[in-house]
């Protein structure tokens, strides 16, 4: 048995990460080196997105915003963790931002857990190129 360094617990190590319960690494460390940023690019008239350089038909909000957090949010995990799914619980509108709460299960070396996070997804329009020759008539 080992101890948590933050709060003492008496735990098996493979229920630490570096040295801390999972509620104290979530607590006092975070699951993110830098706080996530996310963007949706939308097509205004159509309402297709743009992921990874390729124009996908429309589709539901939440699974646009998965898809994206899923692709883009291990840029943002510490090092030792690894994002093994995802679920987006809710969307709120702020301005002209998003914020989308949501499921995270990670896991590390030793212990995987579930975490919920609120995470901002900026929406920019663009036109995409079918609707550019639309109206320009080609």
């Amino acid at each position: 048995m080992r101890f948590c360094v933050r709060c003492g617990r008496e735990l098996p190590p493979d229920q630490l990460i570096r040295g801390y319960c999972i509620e104290c690494f979530k607590e006092y460390i975070g699951v993110f080196k830098q706080p996530p940023e996310l963007s949706v690019v939308m097509c205004p008239k159509c309402l297709s997105w743009l992921f990874k350089g390729e124009w996908l038909t429309p589709a539901d909000l939440k699974d646009i915003i998965k898809t994206i957090s899923a692709s883009e949010l291990n840029k943002y995990i510490r090092n030792e963790l690894a994002l093994v799914d995802l679920e987006v619980i809710s969307i709120k509108e702020e301005l002209s931002v998003l914020r989308a709460s949501l499921n995270l299960y990670l896991k590390s070396d030793t212990a995987t857990f579930t975490t919920t996070h609120e995470v901002p997804v900026s929406i920019k329009h663009r036109t995409c190129p079918r609707c550019i020759s639309k109206t320009a008539g080609k």
